[in-house]
């Protein structure tokens, strides 16, 4: 792989092995199962009460009987359990049916680091960042290869604020923008792609929170 930018001098890289992404990705989406079911109970209930409201004439609401109390979950970070980091497993990545991704267990030697987006020179490079002091984030980066010239990556930061999260976001899609990719689908399925203005085509999906912020790459050599 070409050569990438320098870190800042105060990121930290943390590259857990192979098997510890597998088991943290596994968690990982044990607890996004939970959030959707503890959504689902809090819908059925607000369905029921709704129910119970037109039954009654415009008497007080009562709760139906049958229907759990639902458990409040947390707005947490899926990508994250305490201070652990956890990585994607292969079937995660975006288009694994198409390219089979395999976690590479080899350390990356550098992480690039946002806004850049995309391999070696499939995008150009981000303007300089404006100086407004160093940020405090700890980056993480899980590689994948996959079938043929296919290869992904994960990249992960946390930031000191949501400010300079808010700021960083703004930026990578800045980036996105300069290397010609458009945005795809609503909701979960949102994502950025097309043909890089270096030549791959490339797929990009951001996951960002109040202070931190994910961003999944896949490029090939055609969609």
């Amino acid at each position: 792989m070409a050569e990438v930018e320098e870190l800042l001098d105060d990121v930290t890289l943390r590259m857990p092995s192979a098997a510890e992404l597998r088991a943290r990705g596994n968690r990982r989406r044990v607890r996004l199962r939970a959030g959707a079911v503890a959504v689902a109970v809090a819908v059925a209930v607000v369905g029921g009460m709704s129910w119970a409201l037109i039954q009654g004439g415009g008497r007080q609401n009562v709760r139906p009987a049958g229907v759990p109390t639902p458990t409040p979950v947390a707005d947490g970070n899926p990508y994250k359990t305490g201070d652990a980091f956890d990585g994607l497993t292969e079937s995660d990545v975006p288009l694994y049916g198409t390219w089979h991704w395999k976690l590479s267990d080899k350390p990356a030697d550098e992480a690039v680091r946002f806004p850049r987006v995309g391999f070696d020179d499939a995008c150009p490079q981000p303007a300089p960042r404006t100086p407004q002091g160093k940020l405090d984030r700890v980056s993480y980066t899980g590689i994948y290869k996959g079938d043929g010239e296919s290869v992904a990556r994960h990249r992960y930061a946390d930031y000191g604020s949501a400010v300079q999260a808010a700021d960083e976001l703004r930026r990578l899609k800045d980036a996105l923008a300069a290397c010609g990719l458009k945005p795809r689908g609503t909701g979960a399925d949102a994502s950025y792609a097309g043909t890089s203005t270096g030549g791959p085509w490339l797929r990009v999906d951001i996951d960002s929170g109040t202070k931190w912020i994910s961003v999944i790459e896949v490029q090939t050599s055609g969609d």
